[in-house]
């Protein structure tokens, strides 16, 4: 394959007499960034804060506190450079050198206002967000996908990233992605070797994008995409420093060349031009950008809306909530402390339970303040009734329990509704990774009917009621459906051992001695006794 030579905007077509391909170098700024990209950035980054937790949320502070107006106006500084926490306790060693590095800007509450300092640590913010991550994922990724490649393409089984993911873990790592921010970036990379490999972006990497109609369907293809990185300096060759950590920000544009129709890929270094490659696979270059945008409702540009945010906007409200109710607890514990009829130049050296006041003047007077704390209940209900929202959100399948006043049909019916989006996130992944998965079997001039990518469905079944099991034995015992089926259905419902197969159970059934059925206690041995499957059956249901 010739090597691509960046031809000036006026050059459009091919040389012929040197074989090298002319590639039309884009005009304008890599820097540039869409508006769609802009209006959801505070999306992503605040449901990514609130998975990171109380530390990421609070190291922002007055981007998800807002200060009271009250403490504006107060000039009193918290300590910028204050001394190490832990000073001169004896301690020596590694924990003498951590605990040296512990001064009061690196921990999260950190403000130079003292008053929005103190306001700051006194607030506790919900890890509701990765709760109910941890959740989703965990009932999506129950049961393995079921994953069948060609011979030539296994090696994606166990590395099928640059950095050594298998195909299971990028499976897992892109539901949690989709979930996370409603987006993912996932491209094909070809490797020196040949090999062809998934990278896969986050949502906030992708800053500008335009698309084109497919030639041969309505289909809307991408047509450039820009991706962001920060990169290390070391790793573009501009090592200053062994030790430092200097970053750069390069520009990855995946393009498809106007004149020549190719899929090409330009660098750039903080905007600055650097290189063009064409990609090609064992020397047969690509006509379309090979990336499928990944959504939590359908597989393309279209930027869709994070499942997770309604949770994480849901938990900073609480956050902000439990400031002001603990700043209020603050304030009513503490009460200002007010003296009359004394002279303002001799005011009190000291107060509290331990000291005693001395006034001169029979008629001077010292009290406390008296507030009113009524309000405080009303902060603290509204508090649990956003604990409530925030479950009703996103959590239904995570809270299975139902109140007193719901039906069974209620509770299932809630558990449907709140699964659909995550069941419908799931189907989306499985077929756009199968369809990636078909594009490299053509590559590789394998058969695409031979892969198979094809992640769990069934992760709503959760328990059986008794009806439900009892209804289930009785049309086993009349033969309405076989004993695999019926314990298949066991298996679902989580009834048999961890890690027991059906056939597991069926010969376990096998190998025990036959049950008496209830009505046959008085009859002779080997009278009217059920034979073959009928008596698997009446043992069954006897049990």
């Amino acid at each position: 394959m010739p090597q691509p030579a960046i031809a000036s905007s006026s050059e459009t077509e091919a040389s012929s007499e040197d074989n090298e391909l002319v590639i039309t170098p884009l005009t304008g700024s890599p820097t540039a960034i869409s508006n769609t990209y802009s209006s959801h950035l505070y999306e992503w980054v605040a449901t990514r804060d609130g998975l990171e937790g109380e530390s990421a949320i609070k190291f922002k502070n007055e981007l998800y506190l807002p200060m009271p107006s009250g403490m504006r106006i107060i000039s009193q500084q918290a300590v910028s450079q204050q001394l190490p926490y832990y000073k001169n306790h004896g301690q020596s060693g590694s924990q003498l050198l951590l605990e040296s590095r512990l001064s009061y800007q690196n921990i999260p509450s950190f403000h130079p206002n003292a008053a929005y300092a103190a306001y700051l640590s006194r607030t506790l913010y919900p890890e509701l967000t990765s709760f109910i991550l941890r959740g989703l994922l965990g009932l999506a990724c129950s049961e393995a996908p079921t994953i069948k490649l060609p011979k030539s393409m296994e090696y994606l089984l166990d590395s099928a990233t640059p950095t050594g993911s298998s195909l299971e873990e990028l499976y897992s790592y892109a539901l949690s992605e989709v979930l996370t921010t409603g987006r993912l970036p996932l491209m094909l990379d070809i490797t020196d070797e040949s090999k062809v490999l998934f990278v896969p972006y986050q949502a906030e990497h992708l800053v500008n994008w335009k698309s084109r109609r497919s030639e041969n369907s309505a289909e809307t293809l991408p047509s450039m995409l820009v991706f962001e990185e920060v990169t290390d300096a070391e790793d573009l060759g501009e090592l200053t420093d062994s030790f430092a950590h200097n970053t750069r920000i390069v520009q990855r544009v995946p393009r498809i060349d106007g004149p020549t129709g190719l899929y090409v890929i330009d660098r750039y270094i903080e905007g600055a031009y650097k290189s063009t490659v064409v990609p090609n696979f064992r020397g047969v270059p690509l006509t379309n950008i090979p990336v499928t945008v990944y959504g939590s409702i359908s597989n393309n540009l279209t930027v869709d809306p994070s499942p997770l945010f309604p949770i994480a906007n849901t938990s900073l409200h609480i956050y902000m909530k439990n400031a002001d109710l603990s700043q209020a607890e603050f304030m009513t514990c503490n009460p200002t402390l007010i003296i009359s009829g004394i002279s303002p130049t001799n005011p009190p050296a000291a107060v509290g339970s331990t000291v005693s006041l001395i006034l001169p003047d029979p008629d001077a007077k010292a009290y406390y303040t008296q507030t009113d704390t009524s309000g405080l209940d009303h902060v603290l209900k509204h508090i649990d009734q956003l604990y409530e929202h925030a479950i009703y959100q996103g959590a239904q399948l995570l809270d299975s329990s139902k109140k007193a006043a719901e039906a069974a049909e209620t509770v299932r019916l809630k558990q449907t509704a709140s699964g659909a989006t995550l069941l419908g996130i799931v189907r989306n992944l499985g077929k756009g990774i199968e369809k990636q998965l078909k594009q490299i079997a053509e590559l590789f001039g394998e058969n695409p009917d031979d892969v198979v990518f094809r992640p769990t469905l069934e992760f709503m079944t959760n328990g059986m009621s008794p009806s439900e099991l009892t209804a289930l034995v009785a049309s086993w015992a009349e033969g309405a459906l076989s004993h695999s089926t019926l314990l298949e259905n066991f298996r679902k419902a989580g009834l048999l051992k961890e890690g027991e197969t059906i056939e597991d159970e069926m010969s376990t059934i096998k190998s025990e001695p036959p049950k008496v059925v209830p009505g046959d206690e008085g009859k002779p041995n080997g009278e009217d006794k059920p034979d073959g499957d009928e008596q698997d059956r009446s043992a069954t249901a006897d049990e």
